[in-house]
């Protein structure tokens, strides 16, 4: 994966949001760091990381989307990173929420399959 850029700081107040209370540990053993540290990376938008996210994650959504027409694959992909990366008003990027606890592929996966679905 790409170096970022993000400072362990912001990644360390970004996972304590995350951890519940009580169940640290248990937490801990599923955690999916580097995902986690992508995701928190992202929803601040440093740019190196926003590369990787479109590299390493976006890069297998189509597959995982079955047979689209492209234009439609298009349209699912541009809605995907405007509803994962951009803030709304005074609420942070959605990929901020990601938790960590499964693969960051996974996650965005089912956003995806939603949105070409007409959902979320």
């Amino acid at each position: 994966m790409a170096t970022l850029s993000l400072p362990v700081e912001d990644f360390v107040g970004n996972l304590a949001q995350h951890l519940p209370a009580g169940k640290v540990s248990e937490v801990m053993r599923i955690l999916q760091g580097a995902d986690l540290y992508l995701a928190c990376a992202c929803a601040t938008g440093e740019p190196s990381a926003l590369r990787a996210f479109e590299q390493h994650v976006l890069r297998h959504i189509p597959a995982r989307l079955g047979r689209l027409p492209p234009n439609m694959l298009e349209e699912v992909l541009q809605v995907l990173r405007e509803r994962l990366l951009v803030a709304s008003g005074n609420t942070p990027p959605r990929i901020a929420s990601d938790r960590g606890r499964g693969p960051l592929l996974s996650w965005v996966g089912i956003v995806a399959a939603r949105i070409s679905g007409g959902g979320w």
